[in-house]
């Protein structure tokens, strides 16, 4: 292996990261629509690897992009005259796959770790209020701070009115209290 160009592999990473940003799409979004390892991707932004002329291909083809300009000082400008291009169309064709996009990441992020825990642990097995829920998440090591509070009591809400993996009990007749509880047919051991 080479040695690392490091003014090189600079401008390398710093126009993926300014294109990704301006398509929306996730390290992993870009290794899928580009047919390139995320291990690859985030190896090239760490620079630690130069990229090599079959990886430059894909990622000119991709956005569209003339050979060598991934290496320019200058931001690159993401060209979006074409509808043709492979970026665009990728993105069309996967609108509804949240881990590609940057902008819905961060709420799938969050999805991911409230249903994962919530499935996983008998403690919801029990009715909990939100709060209850929330509180116990937070021990959770796979808790990260930046999780809000709001998302984490959105999906807790699409977990019962979506996809019905909880149930709800009412506390009180006046409609002010409700307990969530993992299903009996969800809930593992």
């Amino acid at each position: 292996m080479g040695q690392i160009d490091l003014k090189k592999a600079t401008n390398v990473r710093d126009n993926i990261l300014r294109l990704r940003e301006a398509s929306d799409l996730t390290e992993v979004g870009l290794a899928d629509g580009a047919d390139i390892s995320v291990s690859t991707i985030q190896r090239i932004s760490k620079r630690i690897t130069n990229i090599s002329s079959i990886n430059e291909t894909k990622i000119n083809t991709f956005f569209g992009l003339e050979t060598g300009q991934i290496y320019l000082s200058t931001p690159i400008e993401l060209p979006s005259d074409n509808p043709n291009l492979p970026y665009i169309k990728f993105k069309k064709d996967n609108q509804k796959t949240i881990k590609y996009y940057l902008s819905l990441s961060k709420e799938y992020n969050i999805a991911k770790f409230v249903r994962t825990s919530i499935l996983k642990s008998s403690y919801f097995k029990q009715g909990r209020r939100k709060k209850e829920i929330l509180e116990k998440l937070k021990t959770f090591k796979d808790f990260k701070t930046e999780f809000s509070e709001d998302a984490i009591y959105k999906e807790i809400e699409r977990m019962h009115n979506e996809d019905k993996t909880l149930k709800v009990e009412k506390l009180h007749t006046n409609d002010s209290v409700f307990l969530y509880s993992v299903k009996d047919k969800e809930a593992k051991n």
